[in-house]
């Protein structure tokens, strides 16, 4: 039989985005394998379509209960799948492939981010990924020492494209005369603590008009009821996106030449994508979160607790833009010759 491998990640949009260089290693290593993978509902969007899997098993919102894991499992049965790479490391995502009856089950051992609550125990091969991998793709990627393959330094990865939501970006690039001298701002995020107070982001905005860039800000269903708050940037030159859905953020992203925002999905979209990233940290952890290399900055203000919402006046809510300011200018200066389109 064919190795039939499952990818199992059922969190946040942006911690999907960070497990896809996984199914382009296990493709590059096993090109005539059956991949599947198990998403959530609000990230299934960002795999439908995308060439390299060959099964997306959603479990939706008003699935999420005994008889809706059920149905799952027994989706996954039928399928035969061999070999599953638990990367969230929970025990609900642990338990998936046990009730799916797949024999060959590997993820993290016991740990404080990874391998969490008692997941390690449905395991059959645990893998504790070397200490100097921080970058979570990289410690990720680590599971596949477990099949006594070697982690890849880069992996390429393709965003699929859509033909509608391409169409639809372009008209609304065309209409309002963008030219490819674009910074996309992000400036909302799903937890709290990752929100930078737009007074601070105002000072980044100035400081890329300077320098000739159009500024659009893009935001997502959670943040329409800040966008009143927010129209202040527009004072500034700003010019807000359109509501987007994940094809179409795809696509205003690939348009644009850089991204500046916090640790969320259109960062890592970014990065996918190929565009120098500026991005702020608060309660999540650059070392893990900060996309790598020469055309990526980042500034942050701790401590970075992981914590979805504070009380207390710390972590970005105590960093200033004029802080900010010279290591955004210098990622401004950053050469041309780092952006790689996509």
């Amino acid at each position: 039989m064919a190795l039939r491998i499952l990818i199992v990640r059922l969190s946040a949009l942006g911690d999907t985005a960070l497990t896809l260089p996984l199914l382009f290693a296990l493709r590059k290593y096993y090109p005539l394998a059956y991949i599947g993978w198990v998403v959530g509902e609000s990230a299934a969007p960002l795999l439908q379509g995308q060439a390299a899997l060959d099964r997306v098993h959603i479990w939706k919102n008003s699935d999420r209960n005994p008889v809706g894991l059920w149905r799952l499992a027994s989706e996954l049965r039928d399928e035969k799948y061999t070999l599953s790479l638990d990367t969230q490391g929970l025990a609900v995502s642990a338990i998936i492939p046990v009730l799916a009856k797949i024999k060959q089950r590997i993820g993290f051992v016991s740990g404080h981010l990874e391998g969490r609550e008692f997941s390690p125990l449905f395991y059959k091969t645990r893998v504790l990924p070397a200490d100097n991998l921080t970058y979570i793709s990289d410690r990720i990627l680590a599971l596949l020492q477990a099949l006594d393959l070697e982690i890849p330094k880069q992996t390429a990865v393709a965003l699929p494209r859509n033909t509608v939501a391409e169409k639809s970006i372009d008209r609304w690039w065309q209409d309002n005369r963008i030219t490819s001298k674009a910074i996309v701002f992000g400036i909302g995020a799903g937890w709290p603590t990752k929100i930078w107070p737009i007074k601070e982001v105002e000072v980044l905005i100035k400081a890329a008009r300077k320098k000739g860039y159009t500024c659009i800000v893009i935001w997502g269903p959670r943040e329409k009821k800040h966008i009143q708050t927010w129209s202040t940037l527009e004072k500034e030159g700003a010019l807000f996106a359109p509501p987007t859905d994940i094809p179409e953020m795809i696509a205003l992203l690939r348009r644009c030449e850089r991204y500046a925002g916090p640790d969320s999905a259109p960062l890592h979209f970014s990065c996918l994508l190929g565009k120098p990233t500026f991005s702020w940290f608060g309660a999540s952890d650059p070392a893990r979160c900060a996309p790598r290399g020469s055309s990526h900055a980042y500034v942050a203000s701790g401590p970075h607790s992981w914590h979805r919402k504070s009380v207390f006046k710390n972590g970005l809510q105590s960093l200033k833009g004029e802080d900010a300011l010279p290591v955004f200018e210098s990622w401004l200066s950053t050469s041309e010759d780092n952006i790689h389109a996509n």
